[in-house]
């Protein structure tokens, strides 16, 4: 006799549907997209809630074949129509979700598919992401008409007003390191160098080749441009034997390049935190940022620990400060891992995030 039968023995029918209800665990209806390469939405959203014990339910509103930062053009297949066969299944089914959390819609079809999830179960919490461009640019697919749907959904979503909120953080940890003396034979990197990492991509990197090349004319030294991650396909790559460019690493690589780099640079605008700024600073590595980014430069401003500039000129000048003088690096560093414990460590984060949920 199987564990439901003897259940059976010991209460009623309507009882046992009531213990099954109970331990049934809550399920999140999931309106993504779905990339085959690159780690980012429903391939990372599934995992992560089934960890956490929630059964998530993946209602794909786009299928790419790569997500949409740095690997060219993407091949797409629209996932509307099945997402509306799927939500009637779902009906039919009885099934009820707890959540309904939508993130990249691709046009205003794909809105009134998370519009209709959301009127076919109404007590379900609404979480609305509105993914809708990168690095600053809409995507091709917002148009006015579709600004206004989202808006009305998030008003769906939010009513009248948005629910209680503040600014939490993230958490920052220290990564396990890979043996340094194979990461730098790996990749042929030199005792100091200057590093970069991220996208290769035109929106972070069209001057920070050019700007570095131009200080090595200017002040020679031994010092190299170490450029980690992925590279765009239309980006011409330097030639120059200044500059060294690793591809994709692990995190444990990773780790090891940012340990025993010089100094780090993030020649981007368009941050809207910047982990691998705080990164830098708890490894005691001193930083020059894009002042542009206002995000980056209260950074600089809040911790000492690292340099803003403004212009290229301004790049080169800071840059040399910084290279030729270790007792400045030095100074700088010691003050990172503070800035990054005060402001990111959990024990920080963790109870502001458990403020924000008790006022809910």
């Amino acid at each position: 006799m199987g564990w439901l039968g003897l259940w059976e023995k010991a209460y009623s029918a309507k009882e046992v549907s009531f213990l099954l209800k109970i331990t049934e665990p809550k399920k999140v209806l999931c309106i993504h997209d779905l990339s085959g390469v690159g780690r980012c939405s429903l391939a990372v959203i599934l995992p992560v809630l089934s960890v956490m014990g929630i059964q998530p339910v993946a209602l794909p509103t786009v299928v790419l074949s790569t997500h949409t930062g740095g690997f060219g053009t993407p091949a797409r297949l629209d996932g509307c129509a099945y997402g509306e066969a799927a939500l009637e299944h779902y009906r039919e089914l009885g099934l009820s979700f707890d959540c309904i959390y939508t993130g990249y819609l691709g046009g205003e079809e794909q809105a009134a598919l998370a519009e209709k999830a959301f009127d076919l179960w109404p007590s379900a919490y609404k979480v609305v992401d509105p993914v809708m461009g990168d690095n600053g640019k809409a995507y091709a697919t917002v148009t006015p008409a579709f600004i206004d749907r989202m808006r009305q959904l998030c008003r769906r979503a939010f009513g009248a007003s948005l629910a209680p909120n503040r600014l939490v953080g993230c958490g920052i940890e220290e990564a396990p390191e890979a043996d340094w003396g194979g990461v730098k034979a790996k990749y042929g990197l030199p005792d100091q160098y200057v590093l970069y990492l991220g996208r290769i991509t035109p929106s972070k990197t069209t001057r920070v080749i050019p700007d570095f090349l131009r200080y090595k004319k200017e002040h020679g030294g031994e010092i190299k441009l170490v450029m980690v991650g992925g590279t765009e396909l239309d980006i011409e790559r330097s030639d120059s034997p200044d500059i060294i460019f690793t591809g994709y690493v692990s995190d444990e690589d990773k780790s090891a390049i940012i340990r025993h780099a010089t100094v780090m640079v993030n020649p981007s605008r368009m941050e809207s935190l910047s982990l691998l700024m705080l990164e830098a600073m708890q490894n005691r590595v001193p930083l020059l940022v894009n002042g542009r980014s206002r995000v980056m430069k209260d950074h600089c401003k809040s911790s000492g620990a690292a340099f803003w500039y403004d212009s290229s000129r301004d790049f080169r000048n800071k840059l040399h400060r910084l290279i030729s003088d270790p007792e400045l690096r030095r100074t700088m560093s010691e003050k990172g891992p503070a800035y990054v414990r005060e402001h990111y460590d959990w024990s920080v984060i963790i109870p502001k995030l458990r403020t924000l949920i008790e006022s809910l």
